[in-house]
């Protein structure tokens, strides 16, 4: 049995080892989920194309769905043995998910647009939104934009990166 032909951007092992969910894209097609099977080599979708997430921690802890930006630019969860996929209440297009709550209740979210970037806790049954964290670099001049932000499942982990844009303006004078 050969690889798959997925270039991966993210995976994350479901519970057991034995198979593995990646966003990915084939060479024929766009980007998606599927599910691989270590023993068996067989590729399997779960969501259509144009659906991609950029994060290990895209599986569920009890390995039944997995989120991603749904076609719509929702975050989106995505029943891993099949099924309709689910648009988390509450969420908008801004939210980029980092990770599930160690329960498997709720994701962590960053806001895209917001600086000081704001992390909050997204109920995926209610939609409920807490606050959890902010993040603002220890000299925020010229910084564009906060992330990736990656987070452990209790959330008292946290690393992240930022962009940061400086220009120098020089005056001169005497010049004819």
């Amino acid at each position: 049995m050969g690889r798959p032909a997925v270039v991966a951007q993210g995976a994350a092992f479901l519970p057991g080892g034995e198979r593995v969910v990646i966003s990915g894209h084939t060479p024929s097609a766009g980007g998606r989920l599927f599910t691989y099977d270590l023993s068996t080599s067989a590729l399997s979708p779960i969501s259509p194309e144009g659906v991609t997430s950029y994060f290990n921690a895209m599986v569920s802890p009890d390995g039944t769905q997995a989120f991603a930006t749904g076609l719509d630019g929702k975050l989106t969860l995505y029943p891993v043995e099949g099924g309709e996929p689910r648009i988390v209440p509450g969420s908008s297009k801004d939210d980029i998910a980092i990770r599930w709550t160690a329960d498997g209740r709720a994701l962590y979210v960053l806001s895209r647009a917001a600086l000081p970037a704001r992390v909050e806790r997204v109920d995926v049954a209610t939609g409920e939104r807490q606050p959890w964290l902010e993040l603002t670099p220890p000299d925020p001049a010229g910084v564009q934009s906060i992330g990736p932000v990656h987070m452990s499942a209790d959330g008292k982990a946290y690393v992240y990166s930022y962009r940061r844009k400086l220009d120098q303006l020089f005056v001169v004078d005497g010049l004819r």
